[in-house]
């Protein structure tokens, strides 16, 4: 973990908190899975101490701390990102559903809300950021380690015959696409932090977490990690002669995986992506998907109500459904106002990445499209690692526009 020399204790004590914070976003699901009880409400009263950390690093903050803070990309994806929770706040009052978007608004109070907080109140240099994408990394290094246990001990999702594995507590889908995202991560810090005891376990993350995606069987991660990938050939000329080295060592490893350790079954299952695409249902997908746009013609401007779909989507569907795509999430249940502000948080971050130094920029270009491209088959509209990706790449914009000015 690192702390600026110019923070004060309270800032270092809650940068350290932040850290902890981010490390287990990766892993979270498995954590309260595998010991409930007094472990797993220790882990709920998390939110009210971040709380009250940002409260404390809020009243503490120095005028001079603060007008640093202070810069267009910041305050323009602050103010995008508040008008988005207040319109998902106002929702309730029209929703088909307000227990669930009473709960959808709890969600966000408790997670979502308090990570951007966090991130933009006590990141402001490359170091701090690093030492958050190193925590992810981390975090993701667990879950690839519970799914290959998973798959040694016999442990599939949704019964044997499934032949798909992920880390306790995890839907497959999803945890692929969190593993993802951490790929980009782990090669930027392994390149970049040159002199970081865990610059090996950076190398290792590629194929460990690539075998661990395998075993998930889930095609639209497996996209996104092939996205994810991109990250390599667009940074190659620009990494030093040491990590060149590693990375073939990986890529022989991924290769051997491949052949010799991940099984036919899930391979199988990936390799029908593309029929998927063409002629398939997606799983079911394309129905769902249907059902979606049906009901939002019918509530075009503002929606059904936050997270108000599963309810809608059940008496038309036979069964409970999310939509399985975080735009069209967005669109159905928060309308074409919730839509725009949603994209209006990600064009906010895409529209100032330019300023960004070359490796930077594209560590944030990849990182969310392998993002977009798993969105685009589950309903990550909500997911906090979402909202810690969104919020490290608005802090990382606004640490260089600090610079530019």
């Amino acid at each position: 973990m690192v702390n600026s020399p110019r923070d004060s204790l309270i800032d270092r004590m809650a940068f350290v908190f932040l850290w902890f914070w981010i490390l287990i976003v990766p892993f979270y699901n498995s954590f309260i899975t595998m010991f409930p009880g007094y472990p797993q409400s220790a882990m709920n009263r998390l939110p009210y101490i971040a709380y009250f950390v940002f409260f404390i690093v809020l009243i503490t903050k120095r005028k001079d701390e603060a007008q640093k803070l202070n810069n267009r990309s910041r305050n323009l994806f602050a103010a995008v990102f508040f008008a988005y929770i207040l319109w998902l706040i106002s929702s309730c009052i029209w929703s088909a559903a307000q227990d669930l978007t009473f709960n959808m608004i709890s969600y966000y109070f408790q997670y979502n809300i308090i990570t951007v907080l966090l991130v933009l109140a006590l990141v402001h240099d490359d170091d701090q950021l690093a030492a958050l994408m190193n925590a992810y990394v981390l975090g993701s290094f667990i879950s690839v380690i519970g799914t290959i246990i998973s798959f040694k001990l016999g442990i599939a999702f949704g019964g044997l015959t499934s032949h798909r594995y992920a880390s306790l507590g995890y839907n497959p889908n999803d945890l692929g696409l969190t593993l993802a995202l951490a790929i980009p991560m782990a090669l930027y810090l392994a390149n970049t932090r040159i002199k970081s005891p865990l610059r090996w376990l950076y190398f290792l993350y590629l194929p460990t977490s690539f075998i661990a995606i395998l075993l998930t069987a889930s095609r639209g991660a497996f996209l996104s990690t092939m996205v994810a990938l991109t990250y390599i050939p667009l940074t190659f000329s620009r990494t030093k002669i040491f990590p060149k080295i590693m990375l073939m060592f990986a890529l022989l490893a991924i290769s051997y995986a491949v052949f010799y350790f991940v099984p036919k079954a899930p391979l199988a299952r990936i390799s029908t992506m593309s029929n998927e695409l063409y002629w398939g249902s997606l799983s079911g997908r394309t129905y769902i998907w249907e059902t979606a746009w049906g009901i939002f013609r019918d509530n075009p401007l503002i929606g059904i109500g936050s997270g108000a779909f599963k309810e809608k989507s059940s008496s038309i569907l036979g069964s409970e459904q999310v939509s399985h795509n975080a735009f069209l999430s967005a669109l159905v249940e928060l309308g074409i106002v919730g839509f725009i502000l949603f994209a209006g948080i990600i064009a906010a971050i895409l529209s100032r990445i330019k300023i960004l130094p070359p490796v930077q920029m594209r560590l944030w270009l990849v990182l969310i499209l392998t993002w977009v491209v798993g969105a685009s088959f589950m309903s990550w509209d909500y997911y906090r690692q979402t909202w810690v990706l969104f919020a490290m790449a608005a802090a990382q914009i606004s640490i260089y526009e600090g610079k530019t000015d």
